[in-house]
């Protein structure tokens, strides 16, 4: 009983591992952070969904959800205006599940 119930379980995606998938990584102007656009894939069954966050300049993309925006049914492109300020531009459509305004001291604009 116990075997079938962690077979299920892990079917229906609760003991599935994700990963994310860098699209794109820009530095800032002064290049002490970065922004880096990726896709967070956990198996057939995720669409596509770009997702951003905000690392120092040094730091690896954890293997975890964004800090920045998470997107779905669409595409974005990510650009510094200045050391603090990015500009998001969203195409397709997309369904935004998560947008932040400022994220370690960065202003995030949307388009």
């Amino acid at each position: 009983m116990l075997i079938t119930m962690c077979s299920f379980l892990t079917a229906c995606g609760l003991g599935m591992e994700c990963e994310n998938r860098v699209l794109e990584e820009i530095p800032s102007p002064d290049r002490s952070m970065k922004i880096v656009l990726f896709s967070r894939e956990c198996g057939a069954t995720t669409g596509i969904n770009p997702q951003a966050t905000l690392l120092n300049s040094n730091e690896n993309l954890p293997d975890e959800s964004e800090n920045v925006f998470i997107i779905d049914d669409g595409s974005a492109k990510v650009a510094w205006k200045d050391d603090a300020t990015v500009l998001v531009i969203f195409t397709g459509g997309p369904h935004n599940f998560k947008r932040e305004t400022e994220v370690k001291g960065v202003r995030i604009q949307y388009h």
